[in-house]
């Protein structure tokens, strides 16, 4: 139990980690390029694919059966982690529940396919 939740937050961490560097990243772009609020939208999307991407492909490569769902089971756990720390900075959930549903889709969707390729 107890290395299955160290597995976990490390998984996470990675994740946490690589949104971190691809957000500061994002906002470097846009300083320099003066993107409109679309554009930041599509990258904050991407971005999360991506992050949730390498968390599936670490999961995918620690479990060695069923590696689509377990690379999905990290993108629930992250979109639930993005869901409380959003609620906790700014005291509301989502925008829309459009918004909501895309930030599942692409956290789910990039952590099956990150399982998938490992």
């Amino acid at each position: 139990m107890k290395r299955g939740m160290l597995q976990w937050g490390k998984v996470l961490g990675a994740m946490v980690a690589v949104t971190a560097i691809l957000l500061l990243l994002l906002s470097l772009i846009f300083y320099k390029m003066n993107l409109s609020d679309r554009g930041i939208a599509v990258g904050i999307v991407v971005i999360y694919v991506i992050a949730n991407f390498v968390g599936g492909f670490i999961m995918g490569k620690i479990k060695e059966d069923n590696k689509y769902k377990w690379g999905a089971l990290a993108g629930i756990m992250f979109f639930v982690t993005l869901t409380v720390v959003s609620m906790l900075v700014t005291g509301q959930l989502y925008a829309s529940g459009t918004k909501a549903l895309w930030a599942l889709l692409s956290c789910v969707g990039g952590g099956m396919v990150g399982g998938m390729c490992a």
